[in-house]
């Protein structure tokens, strides 16, 4: 019942977070050291379920992600780091912990070999994302600007900073 009454607004929601993913597209690829996840140019509209993109600390003077992030939350912008642990370590898949007949699963096939994958971008995501909830790019163009500038903010800002420190 609650899921039907929200339907109603799937429509108007959707577009406001594909237009805002969009504006945070645009403006935080212009900050040195962040890399907003690509699009695929096939899909018209992106349902953005969280938006993210990548730190890199070396262009921001070696400030950790944690501080990175404490930074920006500091500056009233909610985020976080995301999955910790790439999708193909995570139990279920690393100890094979599902009913093998029901997924098609074949030890003999590479890419079901979960344990052998070798996932570099999948691991750099995972050491390096950065993740904005959907709920935040429900707001105006105003609070993509707001996002913007708190990045930038941060990377301005970073010499004073330092390792440890939280933006004040």
């Amino acid at each position: 019942a609650v899921l039907v009454g929200q339907m109603t607004r799937f429509c108007e929601q959707r577009a406001r977070r594909d237009a805002n993913g969009r504006i945070l597209n645009a403006g935080l690829a212009e900050i040195e050291g962040i890399r907003p996840q690509r699009r695929d140019p096939r899909t018209g509209v992106h349902g953005y379920h969280l938006y993210s993109f990548r730190y890199d600390a070396s262009a921001f003077d070696g400030l950790s992600r944690e501080d990175f992030l404490a930074a920006l939350k500091a500056e009233g912008i909610p985020c976080g780091p995301g999955y910790p642990v790439p999708l193909n370590r995570q139990p279920l898949f690393a100890n094979r912990a599902f009913d093998l007949r029901a997924t098609g699963y074949d030890p003999g096939y590479m890419p079901t070999r979960f344990d052998t994958l070798d996932l570099p971008v999948t691991e750099a995501v995972c050491s390096e994302g950065v993740f904005v909830p959907q709920s935040a790019l429900l707001g105006g163009e105003d609070d993509m600007a707001d996002v913007v500038a708190a990045v930038r903010k941060i990377r301005c800002a970073v010499d004073r900073l330092g390792r440890g420190a939280v933006a004040a």
